[in-house]
């Protein structure tokens, strides 16, 4: 019998590393990472916190070392140069009163120059256990995100890049794209006038059958969401 418990010592590691994912959330401040995905369930989040599943933050922890693994490959890669892989985004929409603030920070995301162009090319690292024949395209939530960092930055392009456990690729390539952009910052919109006034959105992830898979298999509010018939 081991003298030593890896699985314990791990457990405590991620509950202190990521401890401030538990922390309630302050309305007119939102991720973009959050706003592609279904906006009752992020209006519950700022309304009903709950503590995030144990289980969730290996997940986090897996995406955390993919994103170091891919530093290091680019910043060893010949032709190009990493500009940053850490940086805070703070984006502030006016059209609201009071205005909102889109938050963010570059800890998924690579931002490299081609020294032969000049390009400059931000990277965004997504762990996934999806078979690559079923991912044809890149998520929408995925390409909503990205469009605050893909101006911030002044970026040409994003590559999607979607990592399986056992480091298999694939790549989408994904330009700038003012609709998207408009799109996101009108959720963001939506969602600050929900919380304000106290009246969730439509639950959009349980009545589209393309994205229910989120009620299914990740949301924490199934009981809250089935109360509102809305």
């Amino acid at each position: 019998m081991s003298l030593f418990d890896f699985d314990d010592a791990f457990r405590k590691y991620l509950e202190s590393k990521y401890a401030s994912e538990s922390k309630k959330p302050t309305i007119g401040r939102y991720w973009p990472s959050q706003l592609g995905y279904c906006l009752r369930r992020q209006y519950y989040r700022f309304r009903n916190p709950k503590p995030t599943n144990p289980d969730s933050f290996r997940f986090f922890e897996r995406g955390h070392v993919f994103h170091r693994w891919v530093a290091d490959v680019l910043a060893n890669t010949p032709g190009l140069k990493v500009l940053a892989s850490e940086r805070s985004l703070s984006i502030v929409d006016f059209k609201t009163d009071p205005p909102f603030t889109l938050d963010g920070r570059l800890d998924d995301l690579i931002l490299v120059e081609e020294q032969d162009t000049g390009q400059r090319i931000l990277i965004e690292v997504k762990s996934t256990e999806t078979p690559f024949s079923m991912l044809e395209k890149p998520s929408r939530a995925h390409v909503l995100q990205i469009m605050p960092y893909l101006l911030s930055q002044h970026a040409d392009v994003c590559c999607l890049l979607y990592l399986h456990p056992n480091l298999a690729s694939k790549t989408f390539t994904i330009p700038y794209d003012k609709a998207a952009m408009v799109e996101l910052m009108a959720r963001g919109r939506l969602l600050d006038s929900c919380l304000r006034v106290g009246e969730p959105p439509v639950a959009e992830a349980r009545m589209d059958p393309k994205s229910d898979w989120e009620c299914k298999k990740r949301c924490e509010y199934v009981e809250e969401c089935s109360k509102n018939e809305k």
